[in-house]
Formats: C-alpha cells, structure tokens, sequence
C-alpha cells in the first residue's frame, strides 16, 4: 500500500498487487483506508504490506 499525493495535492492510497485489500469485498469500508485518507493515520515508511486483516472478504465475481 503507497500513499501519494494527486495532481491537485489530495492524498491518495492505492494498494500495491500483493495486498490483500484488491480482492476484499470490503476496501470501500476499510478502517485503515479511510484513516490513511483522512490523515488520521500516516504511512511512516515509503509503504506497507498488508498480509493479514480481520476485515478481509474475498470478493466474490460474477460468474
């Protein structure tokens, strides 16, 4: 997961490919997500690795 700044200087979060939060149902809700945008938290280092979370859902496609 990386936080970065958009071209009008609003904070962005993306995860990374090997996060869990691109396959969680989820991600809309995430505490963390929604902490990491709005500055309630802060990224210390240049990214992290989410690998385990207790909010994690697979998401399920559309077969």
């Amino acid at each position: 997961m990386r936080m970065y700044f958009s071209p009008f200087r609003i904070m962005q979060v993306r995860p990374d490919k090997h996060d869990l939060c691109l396959n969680c149902e989820n991600m809309e809700i995430c505490p963390l997500l929604n902490a990491l945008r709005d500055d309630l938290a802060v990224i210390r280092h240049k990214s992290i690795r989410i690998d385990d979370c207790r909010f994690y859902k697979e998401y399920k496609r559309a077969s």
